[in-house]
């Protein structure tokens, strides 16, 4: 599928930084370790990457609240959480299916077919359940869109959050929910969902904020598309797992689509990072 690239200066450099991790290509990364120009050793689906000088990602470089970093660079029945905190995830029901995209670098995505009900699967990532938490990245949804798919979960119904697409009058939005035991809250988009089309989706909550303090942003708008007042600290959890293509509080509800370059972090993102992630740090898939 043809995707585009989102800035001049990606088409001229032939790799990129994110969380100090270098893209060179799937088939020809460097194995190290230590840091390199002071800048700490990444890992790219288990491997260990050194970064590149000059950091223009610092967002990303040792940032200790970046959770887990999922980039479907590497082929395997596992996929590697890019992050030292190895929140590693297991394919189901044979996929989804890792498939190369139009990217120079010959970079790959997660293709997920909702009818064989293929989703991932792994520990539960419970930092983002106890604290403040930013999670987002790359999605295509397919023109075959039904209501409440989900895209990703961590814990389950009761205490955990989840990423779904939620069908109004005959529309689909981007929806974030946090579990029954806040009493069901969620934070729908104002944007339509665009159907067979990359968009880039970021949701940031603030523990304990006056006034709103749950935010959905689109591609890369520092202003946000939605935004909700919870009004609550998260409970202390009992996770179940952490989903992709699969949202643990609806049951059986599948994602029929792409997603690529998919992170959480247990902090909040400011709009401007949000924008940075974007524009510089992640390039469309």
């Amino acid at each position: 599928m043809k995707k585009i690239l989102i800035a001049v200066s990606i088409i001229l450099i032939p790799c990129f930084l994110y969380a100090g991790f270098k893209r060179d290509g799937v088939d020809n990364l460097t194995t190290t370790s230590g840091k390199v120009d002071g800048i700490n050793v990444g890992k790219v689906d288990g491997q260990e990457v050194p970064a590149e000088g000059g950091d223009p990602y610092a967002v990303y470089t040792n940032d200790a609240n970046l959770q887990a970093l999922y980039r479907f660079e590497l082929s395997g029945a596992d996929i590697g959480d890019d992050t030292t905190t190895n929140y590693d995830l297991a394919q189901n029901n044979g996929g989804p299916d890792r498939v190369q995209n139009s990217q120079p670098q010959g970079s790959y995505n997660a293709s997920f077919n909702s009818g064989d009900s293929e989703y991932l699967s792994g520990s539960a990532i419970s930092e983002l359940l106890s604290s403040d938490y930013s999670f987002g990245g790359w999605f295509y949804a397919d023109s075959t869109i039904s209501d409440w798919e989900g895209i990703m979960s961590v814990g389950g119904e009761a205490d955990g959050l989840g990423f779904r697409i939620k069908g109004v009058s005959g529309s689909y939005y981007w929806n974030h929910w946090r579990g029954i035991d806040w009493g069901g809250k969620e934070v729908t988009s104002a944007t339509v969902v665009a159907q067979d089309t990359w968009v880039h989706v970021v949701v940031t909550h603030k523990s304990g904020e006056a006034g709103n303090d749950t935010f959905l942003y689109v591609n890369g708008n520092t202003t946000p598309d939605a935004s909700a007042d919870w009004d609550d600290d998260p409970d202390t959890a009992n996770p179940s797992a952490t989903y992709l293509g699969y949202d643990d509080g609806l049951g059986n509800k599948y994602f029929n689509g792409d997603m690529d370059e998919v992170f959480f972090f247990d902090r909040v993102l400011s709009a401007n990072e949000v924008h940075s992630i974007y524009t510089s740090g992640i390039q469309d898939p």
